[in-house]
C-alpha cells in the first residue's frame, strides 16, 4: 500500500481547500508509529470467528486488577475477544461515553493510588493485555469519536474565545436555525441541538454536555486518528466506534448518514490497516435497514491492490449474524410459547380445581341443611 497516496485521494475529498502539507507530516507520522510497533499484524478476518464477551470492567469484578483475576474463567467460557464497554477517562455522566481524556483509562478503573503517575496507570493496563493476550483473548473497546465531554481540555479552550487554535474543533454559532433538519435523538430530554455558553451556542446531537467534534476541520480528523494510533502501540486489537453516523454535517440535511462520512471513516481504516493490519474497527450505525445497506455498500470491494483499500466484506458478515441472531430469537420466541401453553394448562387446571372445590363446598352446605 502506498499510504500517501491512499491518504491524499481521500484527503482531497474531505478537504478541497486546505494544503496537503499537513497531511504529509502526518503520513510521517503514521509511519514512525508502524516502525516503532511492538506487536504482529492480526491474522486475516479473525474478528469472524470469536465469541465475545462485552462487560464494564467495574461492574464485572471492580477493576483492572479484578478483570485479569477472571480471564482464567473467561477463557473457559470459551471467550476469545473482550469487549470492554467504556474504559477511558470520563465524568460518567453518559455511561463514559462523554470522554474527558483519549489517552487514559479511567482512573477509579485502575484500583492504583491517586498519585500514580501516568506511566503506572498506562503499564497497568498494559500488564492486562498481556495477560488477555497469553490467553488468547483479543481486547477491543468503546471509543465515542462524534463528541466529548464538555470537560475535555479541547472543549476547554474552546470555550475561551473565538480566536482559541481549539474554537473550530467544535461547532459554534449565532444562528441556531443552522441544521434545523437535525432532529433532536434525545427528545424530552433535550430542548434543542444549540446549546447556549455565554453569546454563542454550540451543536451537540446528544446530550447539552457532550459537544460534537468538528470533523470539517483537518486538524479534528489528524487528532483523533492519533488517539487510535495511540492504542495500537499500548496493543488493543480493536475499537467499536461510536455514533459514526453523525460525524459529518451539512446544513440542509438531517446530519446523518452524510455520504462524506464513510470518507472520514475509511481515513482511519487506511492508518490502522497500515500500522497494524486486520485491526478491528467495529462502526456502530443505529440505523433504519435502508440505511444501515449503505454502510455495507460504502465498505465492500471485489478487487483490491496495493494501491486500493481494502474493506472486509461486511454484509456476508453481518447476513451470517443476523441469520443466527433471528434464529435465537425465533427459538426463544417458540419456548416462550410453549411455556405460555404449560402455564396456561396450569392456570385452566387451577381454576377447574378451584371452582370443583368452590362446588363441592356449597354441596357439602346444602346437604348440611
Amino acid at each position: 500500500m502506498n499510504l500517501f497516496l491512499s491518504l491524499r485521494e481521500l484527503w482531497v475529498e474531505l478537504y478541497p481547500n486546505h494544503s496537503i502539507k499537513l497531511l504529509e507530516e502526518f503520513t510521517k507520522e503514521i509511519k514512525n508509529t508502524r516502525s516503532i510497533l511492538e506487536f504482529e499484524p492480526h491474522d486475516t478476518e479473525w474478528y469472524k470467528d470469536v465469541v465475545v464477551y462485552s462487560l464494564y470492567v467495574d461492574l464485572f469484578n471492580n477493576d483492572f486488577k479484578g478483570l485479569i483475576q477472571k480471564l482464567d474463567y473467561l477463557q473457559d467460557l470459551g471467550v476469545s475477544c473482550l469487549w470492554l464497554l467504556p474504559i477511558l477517562d470520563s465524568p460518567m455522566k453518559d455511561a463514559g461515553f462523554d470522554i474527558r481524556n483519549y489517552d487514559r483509562i479511567r482512573p477509579d478503573l485502575l484500583g492504583l493510588a491517586e498519585s500514580a503517575s501516568l506511566n503506572e496507570q498506562q503499564q497497568l493496563f498494559r500488564d492486562f493485555l498481556v495477560e488477555a493476550h497469553k490467553r488468547g483473548l483479543k481486547v477491543i473497546f468503546d471509543i465515542a469519536i462524534n463528541h466529548t465531554s464538555d470537560e475535555h481540555p479541547w472543549f476547554i479552550e474552546s470555550r475561551k474565545s473565538v480566536n482559541n487554535l481549539y474554537r473550530d474543533y467544535y461547532i459554534w454559532s449565532r444562528d441556531t436555525n443552522l441544521y434545523k433538519d437535525a432532529r433532536i435523538i434525545f427528545e424530552g430530554l433535550c430542548e434543542s441541538n444549540w446549546e447556549k455558553d455565554g453569546e454563542w451556542y454550540y451543536f451537540h446531537r446528544f446530550f447539552e454536555f457532550q459537544p460534537d467534534l468538528n470533523f470539517k476541520n483537518p486538524d479534528v480528523l489528524i487528532d483523533m486518528t492519533r488517539n487510535f494510533l495511540f492504542w495500537l502501540k499500548q496493543g488493543v486489537d480493536g475499537f467499536r466506534a461510536d455514533a459514526i453516523p453523525y460525524l459529518w454535517k451539512e446544513d440542509g440535511t438531517t446530519c446523518e448518514n452524510h455520504p462524506t462520512l464513510h470518507t472520514v471513516v475509511k481515513f482511519f481504516r487506511v492508518v490502522l490497516d497500515y500500522v497494524r493490519p486486520h485491526t478491528l474497527l467495529l462502526a456502530e450505525a443505529c440505523q433504519k435497514p435502508d440505511e444501515v445497506v449503505k454502510y455495507l455498500e460504502a465498505y465492500n470491494t471485489d478487487k483490491v491492490d496495493d494501491d486500493k483499500i481494502l474493506y472486509t466484506d461486511l454484509a456476508e458478515q453481518i447476513s451470517a449474524i443476523m441469520g443466527t441472531v433471528i434464529t435465537s430469537i425465533s427459538t426463544v420466541l417458540v419456548a416462550f410459547a410453549a411455556i405460555s401453553l404449560v402455564v396456561s394448562s396450569i392456570m385452566i387446571g387451577i381454576i377447574t380445581y378451584v371452582s370443583v372445590l368452590e362446588r363441592t363446598k356449597e354441596i357439602g352446605i346444602l346437604r348440611s341443611l
